[in-house]
Formats: structure tokens, sequence, C-alpha cells
């Protein structure tokens, strides 16, 4: 089996934000919560998503990357540390 073969894609929205549904469901500030996730408009080459957690105020934002966004020169490494050497926005419930 190919390391593509592991990971298939959804076949619709709805079975997508399952998937993520499920995924968040492994992250500790949310696990055991129902979640509501809200497709955001403006990705060029990224799906993202609102996500609330039922009884909390902090609200987070999950970005898919896009497929085969490196033939555009995107490098998610470079996003990844540019986002972590990045500080939080005041008000934004992080612990900055």
């Amino acid at each position: 089996m190919g390391a593509d073969a592991r990971h298939v894609q959804p076949d619709t929205e709805r079975e997508r934000q399952d998937d993520l549904v499920r995924a968040m469901q492994t992250v500790p500030e949310v696990a055991g919560r129902r979640l509501m996730l809200t497709p955001l408009s403006g990705g060029i080459t990224n799906r993202n998503y609102l996500v609330e957690a039922e009884g909390l105020r902090t609200r987070y934002v999950i970005r898919l990357a896009g497929n085969d966004t490196h033939l555009l020169g995107i490098s998610r490494e470079v996003e990844q540390a540019a986002t972590v050497a990045t500080p939080s926005a005041p008000g934004d419930g992080s612990s900055t």
C-alpha cells in the first residue's frame, strides 16, 4: 500500500467537516464538546474553518493546506515558523 492510500480525500464538504470534528476531539481544550465548523471564505490555496466549541468563548481557526501548493512555491514549513514567531493579538485568548 502506497503512502497516498492511507490518506483518502473526503468526497463531500460534510465528510470533510466530520473528519475535522473527529480530529479536533483529540485536542484537550475541546475534547468532548460539541463543535460547530463554519467555512471561511477568502482562502486561495487553503480551506479555512471557524471552530466554535460549546461552552467556550474561545474560537479557533483550522487552516487546511491545499493540494500541490509546493508547485506554487509555497513553503508550509516557512509559514508555520512565521506563525509561531508572530505574537498573538490582544484579547485573542492566548497566553503569550
